[in-house]
């Protein structure tokens, strides 16, 4: 199984880098870039890779990112606390202190000299869009953090530019701010139909997101719930359906399979997808167990929920079932063995 290393709650981090001290070029998801400005210079975005400006189509490098694509979500934007807020459901989000406080860390930068500084212009142009990448969340710590490295200043330190100040309680203030996000915005989302409404959905999404025996796997929770609200959250009955987030369901199931039973995470994906069990984990715990064939059903797992960041599985009825395609040689070899017995 795979043991990778995801990262939070990207789509917020790409605020602070984007006119702070990195000039590194790459996604803040971890799989490709979302917007133009997780690329550097005049590179675009174009299907999750940074590439020259082609002149065309809808990755022009304009900055209008869509919703969905790292502009302002469906989600309805709450700026700081998650009341009020600088967009609304559907609408572009606009926040001009946001931007002049980007701006003015910008020309701080800029001011310090550094060889290898991100132009000026490259900086400020990714000011115009830097209040949608989070879908309006966090817009208020965003632009505190911003306006005290600006007033701080920068010394450059390796040709890099590094803020003279540390800025501790408005970085606070951000990360507290970023770590809920991913809540807010699925609670947003979901309105209440598959969820609890308000504040209670929010404490129990919490409650979930801290509920994993590892701290990874709460990391990779937050990146499902990114997803689902980026995509738009689909109730399935009584739960969100997995939709297009099935990578992020797959990441979370091995992520518990390794740090406990592979039939822990193949039945937390199977109560994620709606046919989970009270006895899931033991079923599946004597086909591990088995002494003739139990190695080949954990590969029959590994496949199913722990292969290239994929979910090879699906409900069919009340059982979680491997993708008879993608799994087919696993689920051949395990049934030979058993055949066998």
């Amino acid at each position: 199984m795979r043991a990778s290393i995801g990262l939070g709650f990207a789509i917020a981090m790409i605020a602070v880098a984007a006119c702070g001290g990195d000039d590194s070029d790459g996604s803040a998801l971890g799989d490709g870039c979302s917007t133009d400005v997780d690329c550097k210079g005049d590179r675009i975005c174009v299907d999750k890779e940074c590439v020259d400006p082609s002149g065309g189509g809808d990755g022009d490098g304009d900055g209008d990112g869509d919703a969905g694509e790292g502009g302002a979500s469906g989600a309805s934007g709450a700026s700081g606390s998650g009341n009020g807020g600088n967009g609304g459901s559907g609408g572009r989000i606009d926040d001009p202190e946001l931007e002049a406080a980007c701006s003015a860390n910008c020309e701080a930068r800029d001011a310090a000299g550094c060889e290898t500084n991100l132009s000026l212009d490259q900086c400020l142009g990714q000011c115009l869009i830097i209040d949608e990448i989070n879908s309006g969340y966090c817009l208020d710590e965003q632009r505190e953090q911003y306006a005290c490295n600006a007033a701080g200043g920068y010394t450059c330190v390796m040709g890099y530019p590094q803020p003279q100040s540390t800025c501790v309680a408005e970085l606070t203030e951000l990360s507290q701010c970023q770590q809920l996000a991913p809540c807010r915005m699925f609670c947003d989302q979901v309105g209440g139909e598959c969820a609890p409404s308000g504040e209670e959905c929010i404490t129990e999404c919490q409650a979930k997101q801290t509920g994993f025996e590892d701290a990874i796997c709460g990391i990779y929770y937050s990146q499902l719930l990114s997803c689902w609200a980026v995509n738009g959250v689909q109730c399935d009955g009584d739960r969100p359906a997995v939709g297009q987030c099935g990578p992020q369901v797959a990441e979370i199931a091995d992520c518990i399979a390794l740090r406990n039973t592979e039939c822990e995470g193949y039945c937390w994906a199977a109560e994620t997808l709606g046919c989970g069990s009270t006895g899931c984990v033991t079923e599946c715990q004597a086909k591990v167990d088995d002494t003739s064939c139990g190695s080949y059903y954990r590969n029959v797992i590994d496949c199913s929920i722990g292969s290239s960041r994929q979910l090879n599985a699906s409900c069919e009825g009340a059982e979680l079932v491997p993708d008879a395609t993608e799994c087919a040689s696993q689920i051949e070899q395990h049934a030979m063995c058993m055949s066998m017995q």
